[in-house]
């Protein structure tokens, strides 16, 4: 029990410190040529500029992200192996809310860049939970791997769509570690649903997202916007991506891999 709220405690220290370093790094004017997309013309919800809010539809629903988070927080002792991982994870779901809030609510600049770069380790801490479970890859590996995740956002400074395409980069290296787990796992349903659901969330979150202008023209969509419905998609895509490794934990071949 001491070694699990060790872990817990660490793990959570952990992460709040590198969203913390990645947040004065993005506030330090580095990423000068980087784009974020800042305005209220980049959002379909009306804008009420005397309000704190803003957009008190976009701006309330990053409060899932935090639920999710410390729903699983909350419930990381049931993941009797990797519970770093869990933690990890579900902590940065916590931290990420109020991320999204305040560059809705602010609309500045640095909040838009920590956003897009916060996004990365989502996806490479799933990335490499998959691959550890199946190939029991060193803590140092890890590490590495991560570090390299969160530096690849330099891209974004260098290159043009140098973001797109490193997100691209991640999500594939995600789905792919998941997919090799599930398959080598046999077949489960209740994991194979989750990993359904998760890809289904993660496709909603950009389509709606990139459709947020389009379809305030449609009635469903004139109070609650894409972008809106976009950020339920989104931490829902965490809550299956947590629910898929709880479940894959419990398989007979899952013991056998770890």
């Amino acid at each position: 029990m001491v070694a699990k709220r060790y872990t817990t405690l660490s793990s959570v220290i952990f992460v709040v410190l590198l969203v913390l370093l990645m947040y004065f790094v993005s506030k330090s004017g580095c990423f000068q040529r980087a784009v974020a997309e800042t305005g209220a013309d980049h959002y379909a919800e009306r804008t009420d500029p005397q309000s704190f809010l803003k957009m008190p539809f976009n701006a309330l629903v990053n409060s899932g992200y935090v639920v999710v988070g410390l729903f699983w927080l909350s419930h990381a002792s049931q993941f009797k192996l990797y519970l770093d991982f869990c933690t990890c994870f579900a902590s940065l779901a916590v931290l990420y809310g109020p991320i999204q809030f305040l560059r809705i609510v602010t609309q500045e600049r640095h909040f838009a860049l920590l956003d897009q770069w916060v996004t990365l380790p989502f996806f490479a801490l799933a990335a490499c939970w998959g691959f550890t479970v199946r190939f029991q890859l060193r803590r140092s590996v890890v590490a590495m791997l991560m570090l390299i995740s969160v530096l690849s956002y330099i891209a974004h400074e260098l290159f043009m769509y140098g973001f797109e395409i490193v997100l691209a980069l991640h999500i594939a290296f995600a789905v792919s570690g998941a997919a090799l787990l599930l398959h080598q796992c046999g077949y489960n349903q209740f994991a194979t649903r989750s990993f359904l659901l998760a890809l289904l969330s993660c496709s909603g979150f950009v389509v709606l997202k990139l459709l947020d202008h389009t379809l305030v023209a449609y009635w469903p969509f004139h109070m609650l916007t894409g972008h809106f419905w976009s950020k339920i998609c989104d931490f829902m895509q965490i809550h299956y991506v947590l629910q898929f490794f709880k479940q894959i934990a419990t398989t007979d071949k899952a013991s056998k891999i770890s």
